[in-house]
């Protein structure tokens, strides 16, 4: 009897370490197996194995916090709800990431939202979100790494970006752009939105820096 109990519990701990370390692995053998085997640890998995992943993937996000002390990315914690938020915040741009596990994870995949505080293009946003998926879903990642690259991409795209010279902001107050229309006289970059203003009210297409022809 006590033989059973031990393979029996070797058995659980062997999955449930398998299914936290390869994740992909252990869906996809999931979606193949039979579903009489699946409906059988159905509620194993969703009562021990996707609470542990979660657990783990906390513990690592608070070490990170720890690790990376006063800085950009903050994070909001929900076991109840299985959410991640991830907020990165630098001066006037802020953005906000939040990953949702499934009660069956990672037999499902996790759900991925990125808010629009500063506009992003459509295609920009889905290329950053797939990029999330991919690590999490398909390359046995952890959602620390995949928050991380999501916040290397939003610095890579602010890199370098300075005050509109018009409206002294770099997030455009009504439209959340950043300033992407340069003078091919000065280089200075101007909200799309602020300078079309200026054309209009100065009734004239010159920089409102070095007064050249602007296009």
């Amino acid at each position: 009897m006590t033989s059973k109990r031990h393979v029996s519990l070797f058995t659980v701990y062997t999955l449930l370490n398998f299914m936290k370390s390869f994740p992909s692995l252990a869906r996809k053998y999931c979606q193949e197996c039979d579903k009489q085997l699946l409906d059988l640890v159905m509620p194993f998995i969703k009562q021990i194995v996707s609470p542990s992943i979660l657990d783990n993937e906390i513990k690592k996000i608070e070490l990170a916090q720890l690790q990376l002390g006063a800085s950009e990315l903050t994070f909001a914690l929900f076991k109840s709800t299985k959410e991640i938020l991830a907020n990165f915040k630098k001066g006037e741009i802020e953005m906000t990431l939040k990953i949702k596990l499934p009660t069956d994870y990672p037999l499902k995949l996790v759900e991925v939202e990125v808010s629009k505080q500063l506009k992003i293009s459509e295609k920009q946003l889905r290329k950053w979100i797939l990029a999330i998926r991919k690590i999490i879903q398909f390359q046995n990642g952890d959602i620390i790494s995949a928050v991380l690259a999501w916040k290397a991409n939003i610095e890579r795209e602010i890199e370098g970006v300075e005050d509109c010279y018009i409206c002294y902001a770099v997030v455009h107050d009504t439209d959340q752009s950043l300033p992407k229309m340069p003078c091919k006289t000065c280089k200075n970059k101007f909200h799309v939105a602020c300078i079309r203003k200026w054309f209009r009210q100065s009734h004239k297409s010159n920089c409102p820096i070095c007064q050249s022809y602007f296009f």
